[in-house]
C-alpha cells in the first residue's frame, strides 16, 4: 500500500512503530504514520493521502504515494536504538495522541521542552491538504494545558515524566488514555491519564519513585508524582 523510504531498521526498537487512520476517513483520506529516520537518525510523525477505493465498494484496494508525505513533527531526538515510544492513536475529541520514549537518556523525560518522555496531544483538522511540513502553531490545540508556553515543543505535551510509553490506548466511552510504561529491572507500570489532559510527573525531586515505589538511584524510570496529579499509577506488577 505505501513503502517509506529511509526509516531506521537498525537495533531493536526503531523501525515503523505506530499508525493511525484520520477519525473522519473517507471524507479526510489520511494515514499518520509513527516512525524513525535512517539518516540522521531523528522520529518523524507524517501525515499520507490515500487514494483509491476509499468508500470499499469496489476490490477495497487502496494506496498512498510517499510524495504525499506532510510532516507534523520532524525532529524527535532518537540517540540511542531504545525507549522510542510510537503509539498513535486520536482521542474521542478529535486530536492525536503520540507517546514518545526518553531516547535511553536519564531523567530525559523531566525535560518538558526536549520531545522525550512525553504523551503528545496534536491538532491535525486544519492542516492543508498535500505534501508539505506544519510549524508547532498549527498543530497545538488551543486547549492544550501549555498552549501558551512560550516554548513550541511544550505546547505539545499532554503528560511527562514517562520513560518509554511504547503502547496506550483510549477509552472508547470516557476519553481516558491507558498508557502501558516500562519499568527497569523489577517493575512495569500502567497509567491512567484522564481528559482532557493532564501532567503525569512533577519535575524530577525526591523521592523518586517507579510504579508506586521509592528508588535509591537516579535512573531513566526516576520521578516523583505531584499528589494533585490526575494520572495515577492504576497498576505495577513485576517485569519477570
Amino acid at each position: 500500500m505505501l513503502s517509506v523510504p529511509g526509516v531506521a531498521i537498525d537495533g531493536g526498537e526503531r523501525g515503523l512503530l505506530g499508525l493511525a487512520v484520520d477519525l473522519e476517513f473517507p471524507q479526510r483520506p489520511y494515514l499518520y504514520l509513527y516512525y524513525d529516520v535512517a539518516a540522521p537518525h531523528h522520529i518523524r510523525i507524517a501525515r499520507y493521502t490515500l487514494s483509491g477505493d476509499l468508500a470499499g465498494t469496489g476490490s477495497g484496494a487502496v494506496s498512498a504515494d510517499a510524495a504525499s508525505r506532510y510532516d507534523l513533527i520532524d525532529d524527535i531526538p532518537d540517540q540511542t536504538a531504545e525507549h522510542n515510544g510510537g503509539t498513535l492513536r486520536f482521542g474521542i475529541e478529535g486530536v492525536l495522541y503520540a507517546s514518545i520514549g526518553e531516547d535511553g537518556t536519564p531523567c530525559a523525560a523531566q525535560d518538558s521542552t526536549s520531545l522525550r518522555g512525553v504523551i503528545l496531544r496534536l491538532s491535525t483538522r486544519t492542516l492543508p491538504p498535500g505534501p508539505g511540513s506544519a510549524f508547532r502553531a498549527q498543530i497545538t490545540p488551543l486547549d492544550n494545558l501549555f498552549a501558551a508556553a512560550a516554548d513550541s515543543n511544550l505546547r505539545l505535551v499532554a503528560a511527562l515524566g514517562l520513560r518509554n510509553p511504547f503502547r496506550f490506548q483510549v477509552d472508547p466511552h470516557f476519553g481516558s488514555l491507558v498508557i502501558g510504561d516500562v519499568g527497569d529491572n523489577a517493575r512495569e507500570e500502567i497509567d491512567v491519564l484522564y481528559p482532557p489532559i493532564a501532567v503525569l510527573d512533577a519535575p524530577a525531586a525526591p523521592p523518586r519513585v517507579e510504579a508506586g515505589s521509592a528508588r535509591t538511584s537516579a535512573g531513566p524510570t526516576s520521578r516523583a508524582l505531584p499528589s494533585a496529579c490526575t494520572a495515577t499509577t492504576a497498576a505495577p506488577y513485576p517485569a519477570s
